[in-house]
């Protein structure tokens, strides 16, 4: 029996963040609710299901209620593996050609800097959550202080004003990618801790 993936897993090689799918919408209600929207239900070519909400706001590409059993390209958001659901968009920026490149560019630099690559980054943004890191790529690094228990680094200290400066080079870890926003998840590595940087 074939073992299923893990959310994080299944985002990172089946149902790609950013990523264009066809789609046919299977149920809906067809009521737009107060807050200017409706939900309808579809499903993938492959049986998958997964919700869209639909805005009657000008980004949205489709003004119109979709009809039952009509297909259409919708780019993936988020997936569920309690539910077996994908959250999907037509969002009229989602749907961009540049905006799927960047995520396709996201997807194949990840193939290239594997979970484990320890690399020197520069902080370019420090934040009450964590650092922003520069790790010389078109996509930047994030060493989140809620992420410790699978960041692979060490934890920054609770005394921020002891965490690295804005400029500072540090060294780090690739622990995790947060495919939404399309950044790499990083631990940090002390200077006394270091090992073989890539």
């Amino acid at each position: 029996m074939k073992e299923k993936l893990s959310q994080y897993e299944t985002l990172k090689t089946v149902y790609k963040v950013g990523h264009p799918i066809s789609v046919k919408v299977i149920q809906h209600n067809g009521k737009v609710n107060n807050l200017g929207s409706y939900r309808i239900l579809v499903e993938t070519e492959k049986g998958v299901k997964g919700f869209l909400d639909l805005k009657t706001s000008p980004n949205q590409k489709e003004k119109r209620l979709l009809k039952t059993d009509e297909f259409f390209t919708a780019i993936i958001k988020n997936y569920s593996s309690d539910n077996n659901m994908l959250y999907l968009s037509i969002d009229l920026e989602d749907l961009k050609e540049s905006s799927i490149d960047s995520y396709k560019k996201f997807y194949t630099l990840i193939n290239e800097i594997k979970e484990g690559t320890e690399l020197t980054g520069t902080v370019t943004e420090i934040q009450p959550f964590g650092l922003f890191v520069d790790i010389g790529q078109e996509f930047i690094g994030l060493i989140d202080i809620g992420h410790t228990s699978f960041n692979q680094g060490a934890k920054l200290p609770f005394d921020n004003s002891r965490w690295p400066k804005n400029g500072d080079s540090i060294k780090c870890i690739v622990s995790y990618y947060r495919f939404d926003n399309k950044q790499f998840g990083l631990g940090w590595i002390p200077e006394r801790k270091a090992h073989n940087k890539v």
